[in-house]
């Protein structure tokens, strides 16, 4: 189905249970799944691209990642811009969110690590989307960034590229809340 008209984005849920498998890979991906242009999606920042050094400390895919820390506050709106592709799969990501308990409406790094490795993302592509998912930087993920991260796995399961962190988040991808 196509979505967000005047962009280079093509969206499509795979049916049945919302999962399909890749004959590629083996690997079972679930959610949807977002074609575009590099350009729309950014520069490749994993399988071969040098690794930055410069990760935020509450990175939970990060080697020697500190403890898990309490939330701060339970700001953020959780409201859906229909422009926002992850928000389109917002009901398969909060039941997840919701899962994994969050206090004061935010996931903590340890937690959020247990619901993303889930995922079968690699732990080289699922640092990069750490990065990107934590909008606020403050970090712990509320709802929207959270489902972000989800999605950004998704995609890179399918094959596309992960934005370049370097750049601003596509609004397409940037947490309404977060803009």
């Amino acid at each position: 189905m196509p979505i967000a008209t005047g962009t280079a984005f093509v969206v499509s849920q795979s049916g049945g249970g919302g999962g399909s498998s890749s004959s590629n890979s083996g690997v079972v991906h679930h959610g949807p799944q977002v074609r575009g242009s590099s350009e729309r999606l950014g520069h490749p920042r994993v399988g071969g691209s040098p690794v930055p050094s410069e990760y935020s400390t509450a990175n939970p895919f990060q080697m020697n990642a500190p403890p898990e820390a309490e939330p701060e506050d339970a700001a953020g709106s959780h409201g859906l811009d229909p422009d926002w592709l992850p928000g389109l799969f917002m009901e398969e990501y909060r039941r997840t969110f919701y899962l994994h308990e969050p206090v004061n409406g935010k996931l903590t790094p340890d937690k959020v690590r247990d619901a993303l490795i889930q995922t079968g993302t690699p732990v080289d592509v699922l640092r990069e989307v750490w990065e990107l998912a934590d909008a606020d930087r403050n970090g712990e993920l509320d709802l929207e960034e959270f489902a972000l991260a989800m999605f950004l796995c998704t995609q890179s399961q399918a094959g596309q590229q992960l934005p370049d962190r370097s750049q601003p988040l596509p609004r397409e991808l940037m947490p309404p809340s977060k803009r």
